[in-house]
């Protein structure tokens, strides 16, 4: 089982520093209804199945100084991913342009 805190974490998120909002739904349910949550609410914590089959992590974005982190979803399995936020970060070989899905 997942979590979004999990999902920061191994994505190296800041969460001094970061912002996260969590939207109503999961997976492709329509979300609305965003709102900031703190570092230490219990929406952060909830376990979900993150395994092949119907999408069920919350629906959440969060960013920081250097990223922008959010789900991904490839052939039913879920899975944190982010984007930087300064696109030379793209620039070269050391980092790969996002290809989130499938």
């Amino acid at each position: 089982m997942d979590t979004i805190r999990k999902y920061l974490t191994q994505s190296g998120f800041d969460f001094e520093n970061g912002k996260i909002i969590i939207q109503n739904g999961t997976g492709w349910s329509e979300g609305g209804n965003g709102r900031y949550v703190k570092p230490d609410d219990p929406i952060l914590d909830i376990e979900f199945s993150s395994g092949y089959g119907g999408p069920d992590c919350p629906r959440y974005v969060a960013q920081d100084k250097k990223k922008i982190y959010f789900p991904w979803q490839y052939d039913g399995a879920t899975g944190p991913t982010y984007v930087y936020r300064n696109i030379k970060a793209y620039l070269g070989s050391e980092n790969e342009t996002p290809y989130p899905g499938g």
